[in-house]
């Protein structure tokens, strides 16, 4: 749209041509050997800080927003709770880390990783992503369904939970919430698919006739600074991006990036962009 003085020009002949986004790579964490298997990724909305979970080191890892190493938690019998496999990682509202456990543990730790308390409410979680009132939106392979809590020091307490029929569509991946709608990962019907904010089936993204906007196994998800879906399609080894409506973007082809096996991706304030690769053994950052 082109507006003049605040005001929309709807009738001028002026034609503008307008390109998306075209993320470059800025660097990359944990090339250096920092990581075995990275998975989850989060960042603190306070700081900036990135959390990432490396399930076989079985530890969280913490970088600073410019990718310095800042310290990790996880590893070591202490005063910190010892993990075993940690799968996903995201930060609360007021900064402590939540940590998923691949035997199926849901662990609420302070932001220096001090064990607090057991997240409950859950049967065995797979990922973790935070709504904007401080709500979790927890995948739940277990019960093949979305599960919405309300965590603090003391416990939890489950709100809502709503999906898909698993016998059709398997269990979600990953799933987020923007605005008033749900955006949810399903790997077994390879599609993203979109609930309303009461848990009601809307529409499927990335189901198209064409094959480069296909989705092969949708996983991370997170939304752009343009209002842009970016979808880790995990066996296409690559990034597809679509407006929150469905409509196909983009393509950023691993190959040409430098990434192997997407897995996560969340985005911070600044716009960056953080994907995790298996395959590579290090977080990507784009810019």
């Amino acid at each position: 749209m082109i507006g003049v003085n605040g005001r929309p020009l709807t009738v001028s002949p002026l034609r503008v041509t307008v390109s998306p986004c075209l993320y470059q790579k800025a660097f990359e964490l944990g090339s250096n050997g920092h990581f075995q298997l990275p998975c989850g990724i989060a960042v603190n909305k306070r700081n900036g800080n990135v959390a990432v979970a490396d399930s076989v080191s079985r530890r969280i890892q913490i970088f600073d927003s410019e990718g310095n190493y800042l310290r990790h938690f996880g590893d070591i019998r202490d005063s910190t709770k010892n993990l075993m496999m940690p799968l996903a990682v995201e930060f609360s509202a007021l900064g402590e880390i939540i940590v998923i456990e691949n035997y199926g543990a849901m662990i609420l730790c302070s932001n220096k990783g001090k064990f607090l308390n057991y997240i409950g409410h859950v049967r065995k979680p797979c990922s973790v992503s935070l709504k904007s009132n401080g709500d979790l939106i927890v995948c739940d392979s277990a019960d093949a369904d979305v599960k919405i809590l309300s965590v603090n020091v003391y416990g939890s307490y489950k709100r809502d939970s709503f999906g898909a029929d698993p016998a059709l569509h398997g269990s979600p991946s990953f799933a987020i919430h923007h605005e008033d709608r749900f955006f949810v990962s399903f790997p077994k019907t390879r599609c993203v698919k979109v609930f309303s904010d009461d848990g009601g089936f809307l529409y499927n993204i990335g189901t198209s006739s064409r094959v480069n906007e296909q989705l092969c196994r949708p996983v991370g998800l997170a939304i752009d600074k343009f209002n842009k879906l970016i979808v880790c399609d995990s066996d296409g080894c690559r990034l597809q991006v679509f407006t929150l409506d469905g409509s196909h973007v983009r393509c950023i082809e691993g190959r040409d990036n430098g990434f192997q096996s997407p897995q996560f991706i969340v985005a911070s304030k600044d716009g960056r962009l953080f994907l995790t690769d298996t395959g590579k053994k290090c977080v990507h950052v784009f810019h």
